[in-house]
């Protein structure tokens, strides 16, 4: 692990396990890198004032994803959701590449196999992310598996839209179609199933956390996959990132009684 400084001064740490490349810490000061993505690639730059003039250069690969993490994370502290803020992160990373005399779509092509080596090393390895990476991209973009947080050590809270908070969260499958819910624990020591994204209950108030998950996926058979579909379009997005700034600060919230 090494520690170095992007151009305004910030730290950049590299020679850590970071399933989606690369991320934040949880202060929102320091950008953390995967000891697999090279610092630099080797990429065709061309003038931009001449563009018939070209020739194979050096392209900061660690700079350019440091560059995307805090635009990324600006938003977010802003209310966007991550997806969302991913993706504008992502625009700006490329008009970026463009103004530096570099393609993206090569750029992109040249960083594949590395970020899918980082994937890789987290999800078939077991590599554990850091304890100081912000885990919020993780949950709002159901990646928590890539985290390999076991459940005494995976802290990370998640909300309902009613308030409740809700630890050690992990990614759950339904019906062999949906992703995007979670199995987690309440305040009470009770267990849930919820969807993150709009921050909806499936189930809760389970003894163990098995039940949760089988009276879930029971729900979910009865009511069928299109029903399911339709509950969760039917709730305006809500990320995890604007349900916590709305309710973390009392961060002992238990359910209310029913």
């Amino acid at each position: 692990m090494t520690i170095s400084e992007n151009r305004d001064g910030l730290p950049i740490e590299d020679g850590q396990n970071v399933g989606l490349t690369a991320g934040m810490s949880k202060d929102g000061r320091t950008s953390l890198h995967d000891k697999v993505i090279p610092a630099t690639i080797r990429a065709t730059w061309t003038n931009p004032e001449n563009p018939e003039n070209t020739e194979e250069r050096d392209f900061d690969l660690r700079e350019s994803h440091d560059y995307h993490e805090r635009i990324e994370r600006a938003l977010m502290d802003a209310g966007m959701e991550y997806l969302d803020a991913h993706r504008w992160a992502t625009e700006c990373e490329h008009a970026r590449q463009r103004q530096q005399g570099f393609n993206p779509n090569q750029i992109e092509e040249t960083a594949a196999p590395y970020i899918d080596a980082a994937a890789h090393r987290a999800r078939a390895e077991g590599r554990a992310a850091p304890a100081e990476l912000d885990e919020q991209p993780y949950v709002d973009g159901g990646d928590t598996d890539l985290l390999n947080r076991d459940t005494e050590s995976f802290e990370h809270a998640v909300f309902d839209r009613d308030g409740n908070r809700y630890i050690n969260p992990r990614q759950l499958r339904l019906l062999d179609s949906f992703d995007s819910f979670v199995a987690c624990s309440e305040g009470d020591g009770s267990y849930a199933v919820l969807e993150p994204s709009t921050g909806m209950l499936l189930a809760h108030g389970h003894e163990l956390d098995s039940q949760a998950v089988e009276a879930a996926n029971l729900l979910a058979a009865r009511r069928g996959t299109l029903y399911l579909k339709r509950w969760i379009e039917s709730e305006p997005a809500l990320s995890q990132q604007q349900l916590q700034a709305r309710f973390s600060k009392t961060p002992e919230l238990e359910r209310s009684e029913s």
